[in-house]
């Protein structure tokens, strides 16, 4: 790269392309420089974003989860089919208590609904878990002809089902 950077130098004979060469290279070497300085001392990391509210996940899952990802990380390191065993024993472990508590947790909330639909249906709502979305759509697709004119929908809607 010097020598390149050298020969294309002196080729130049006007200061123009002389200074446009030197300052293309010089920025070039100092965002590389700068790049890895930063990278070096910080770097970019993957996050997990834990604020979501789960109402069965409680403390002792965490605890258990957190056991079986250090379990893991060991079984990456060492690479021996015993810890690899015992890695997948602690998954099963942690998927049957994450599914035993999702199930007490519904048929707690089950109960507490009695023989009222109206309790039922909104807690089935609740533990969806999908965001609830009262907007009427944007456009109509009628035809192959897009509709977009409120009035015009409401129409072609009262036409379909009166």
């Amino acid at each position: 790269m010097l020598t390149f950077l050298f020969i294309t130098f002196f080729g130049k004979t006007d200061l123009g392309g002389r200074v446009a060469i030197f300052t293309k290279e010089h920025l070039q070497c100092s965002v590389v420089s700068t790049n890895g300085i930063v990278n070096k001392h910080a770097p970019i990391k993957k996050m997990r974003i834990k604020n979501r509210f789960i109402p069965w996940f409680d403390s002792d899952l965490a605890e258990l989860l957190h056991l079986k990802n250090s379990i893991w990380q060991n079984a990456q390191h060492t690479l021996t089919q015993a810890d690899w065993l015992s890695f997948r024993q602690m998954r099963n472990k942690c998927t049957q208590a994450i599914r035993k508590a999702k199930a007490s947790y519904f048929k707690e909330q089950f109960s507490l609904c009695g023989s009222n639909p109206k309790k039922f249906w909104k807690t089935v709502k609740d533990l969806e878990n999908k965001p609830s979305s009262s907007q009427l759509p944007m456009s109509l697709n009628v035809d192959d002809v897009v509709v977009t004119d409120k009035e015009h929908m409401a129409e072609l809607f009262n036409h379909h089902f009166i």
